[in-house]
């Protein structure tokens, strides 16, 4: 899991560092860098899995305004696969001629070198550390992006993997559209690709789709479950199965369903994907469009299913059942003066004034 992120020179994020928990809630007002945090998790994941570029994925533009250097630092430290890894990017920016590229990238195990580049040389490191012939790089895409799997190199190729399991979240049930052209491993951030997505865990993760409609069962009145009808050579349409009063078993466009189902069909996707493989899942105000009724059941399966699973999870939210349910286990607050850097402290409650979370945000008390 991911135990520590540093980050200088990115937006509002200047010498920042924040070590999150295994299940903990970000709390901040607004413009305080808590998505931010989240953008840049998104931002490395598509660097390193998805072979952006760095000129795309890291513009001029994001540079701190207040400083007046042309790098940006990125560090990761994860524990897992029996050791530590540590991960560090460095993106030199060329504000004249509107682009950016790699001036170094390092990964190491353990504190044993896996890669490393330096102003587009690089170098792989095997598992027992010696060291490979130097190479060539484009300065603008990630060394680790142009990997392919190989023996020697497994602990590169798990950093790998769970670099592609991290998952930046934030539902917008008008971008669901039931059309699928393709299979799509991963959800994107607004689970717009999700009939493409469903489509692979339909066809990869058959026990992923036996919990989800399991749960939706349960929260979708008469739900039975979803099925791809093919309309093209490539193109599938994601429908619902919904049984009427009568028995009869009718079939809806995905996009038929309510918004709030469809959210809710969202995070319960998540929710039984937490339940066959490690993610962290970075997800940001997940009880948008949804009622209270509907989100306490979630929350108390999700925070147990990640527990049970060793997943990690994230969660930026202002909705009072969430922060009460996860403030006194676990949370931390992302704070700015003045419009200055982001700082990150544990939010910490008085006992004494018997007061839910919640009640005491609203009171302004966890201000500074």
């Amino acid at each position: 899991m991911l135990t520590r992120i540093y980050v200088d020179n990115y937006k509002c994020l200047a010498n920042f560092e924040y070590q999150p928990g295994t299940i903990q809630l970000i709390l901040g007002g607004n413009g305080s860098g808590k998505s931010t945090i989240f953008e840049v998790l998104a931002l490395l994941r598509a660097l390193v899995i998805e072979n952006g570029t760095t000129t795309e994925l890291f513009p001029a533009s994001t540079l701190t305004r207040w400083q007046q250097q042309n790098y940006q630092t990125f560090e990761l430290s994860v524990a897992g696969n029996g050791g530590t890894y540590q991960y560090k990017l460095v993106v030199e920016h060329q504000p004249e001629a509107l682009r950016s590229r790699i001036f170094q990238e390092q990964l190491s195990f353990d504190e044993h070198p896996l890669f490393s580049s330096q102003a587009g040389e690089g170098r792989l490191y095997q598992d027992d550390h010696t060291a490979g012939p130097t190479v060539l790089l484009d300065w603008n895409r990630s060394g680790l992006s142009l990997l392919s799997q190989r023996s020697a190199s497994n602990k590169l190729h798990w950093f790998k993997e769970w670099i592609g399991r991290v998952y930046r979240i934030q539902i917008n049930p008008y971008a669901m559209t039931p059309v699928s052209t393709e299979e799509q491993p991963h959800p994107s951030g607004n689970l717009a690709n999700y009939a493409s997505w469903y489509r692979h865990l339909s066809q990869e993760e058959p026990n992923v789709v036996f919990h989800l409609f399991n749960e939706l069962r349960e929260i979708i009145d008469g739900f039975e479950s979803f099925s791809l009808t093919k309309e093209g050579e490539n193109t599938r349409v994601l429908k619902a199965e919904v049984r009427d009063p009568s028995g009869k078993v009718l079939k809806y466009n995905f996009d038929e369903l309510s918004e709030g189902q469809r959210a809710l069909t969202g995070l319960y996707t998540l929710l039984a994907v937490m339940h066959e493989m490690q993610i962290t899942l970075c997800i940001d105000e997940p009880d948008n469009y949804i009622m209270l009724a509907e989100i306490q059941p979630w929350l108390t399966e999700f925070a147990e299913m990640a527990e049970a699973h060793a997943s990690q999870v994230l969660v930026i939210s202002h909705h009072p059942e969430i922060i009460n349910y996860f403030a006194p286990r676990d949370a931390v607050r992302f704070f700015r003066q003045h419009g200055g850097p982001v700082r990150v402290k544990p939010f910490t409650i008085d006992s004494a004034e018997h007061l839910p979370p919640a009640e005491i945000i609203a009171r302004g008390w966890d201000h500074e």
